[in-house]
């Protein structure tokens, strides 16, 4: 709508929409927030992916990820496992995803690690 009403000075923004699940190895039961999926998502994105180029260091160790909340622009529970997120397309596309399936790791601020023993 800003794209229009101003002559396009604003970019054109597409939404992509991503539905998944995701089932944690070591037994972590805690609420799955967008910090935790981004850095989940890691293993399966492309190196050519905008999210893995600007935040490296925020999506490969334990550092916090506090941009992941203006990231994504919702996460949504369906299920036990199963979440959808909503973000720009800017993000994330269909062709940053290497595979369908893939794992993934998420290393945590050390603060939530202390909550978690």
């Amino acid at each position: 709508m800003l794209f229009k009403a101003y002559n396009g000075k604003f970019p054109n923004a597409k939404a992509t929409v991503v539905d998944f699940s995701m089932v944690s190895k070591d037994g972590y039961d805690k609420e799955i927030t967008k910090e935790i999926v981004l850095k989940s998502f890691n293993n399966g994105i492309s190196d050519g992916n905008i999210i893995k180029r600007l935040f490296e260091e925020q999506m490969t160790t334990d550092k916090e990820f506090e941009e992941a909340e203006a990231v994504l622009w919702e996460l949504n529970k369906k299920g036990v496992t199963d979440f959808t997120l909503i973000t720009s397309e800017y993000w994330l596309n269909k062709e940053d995803f290497l595979t369908p399936e893939f794992e993934g790791n998420c290393l945590l601020p050390e603060e939530d690690e202390k909550e978690n023993n």
